[in-house]
């Protein structure tokens, strides 16, 4: 696989990931309750989007732009911030561990880290949508989603067919050329795409220190 297909495969596994993120947030902030194995699949998800680090660090290859801390060479806030969730939402599994697991009750301050994943996540799913085409910002619907156990994969899979799927056919189909091979890392959109995730989550980084000491 080259390069190109990667980053283009990369881009869609980290819209995957926030939109399913998007539903789960939703839920989370509509009901200040969650079940346990909600919280699994947050942590699992932020780990993967850590994991998917690639077009971040290639962008650095590519990008002379801005001075730090805001520069992407010195500070990536959407790989750091993706794995500090990660590691929060770590900590909530450990602290409800021996609770029931059904139905877990968040504190003020859970709410309120919440709460921030939830505006940056959905931050993110906006910028994608906006620089990359055939990316879409699907509602958290629950005709959209289910949970499923099966085999290997345990959590939430997409199951619309329509307007709830995060990536549309546009997607392969514009960063596809004639031969069938990967062109995106060709264009300037996924450059622009991330280079718009790190200004953007740099101007709420105040609140996250506060919150994710």
């Amino acid at each position: 696989m080259t390069l190109t297909s990667k980053i283009q495969n990369d881009i869609a596994s980290i819209t995957n990931k926030l939109a399913i993120n998007k539903y789960i947030l939703d839920k989370i902030s509509s009901q200040q309750r969650i079940q346990f194995n909600y919280l699994e699949e947050l942590e699992r998800n932020f780990s993967s989007i850590y994991g998917f680090r690639r077009p971040f660090d290639l962008a650095r290859t590519y990008l002379n732009r801005g001075e730090p801390p805001n520069s992407l060479a010195t500070n990536s806030y959407p790989i750091i911030k993706a794995r500090n969730f990660s590691v929060s939402v770590k900590n909530m599994l450990d602290d409800f561990n021996n609770e029931d697991k059904t139905d877990i009750k968040l504190e003020q301050e859970e709410i309120e880290k919440i709460e921030y994943m939830k505006r940056i996540n959905q931050l993110w799913l906006e910028v994608i949508a906006e620089n990359i085409y055939g990316v879409n910002v699907p509602e958290p619907k629950d005709e959209y989603y289910k949970t499923v156990d099966e085999g290997r994969y345990k959590g939430t899979i997409m199951i619309s067919e329509d307007e709830g799927k995060p990536i549309d056919d546009e997607y392969r189909n514009h960063y596809i050329d004639e031969n069938n091979v990967s062109v995106m890392v060709t264009t300037e959109d996924w450059i622009n795409m991330i280079e718009e995730m790190q200004t953007n989550s740099y101007k709420y980084h105040g609140e996250y220190q506060s919150l994710f000491k």
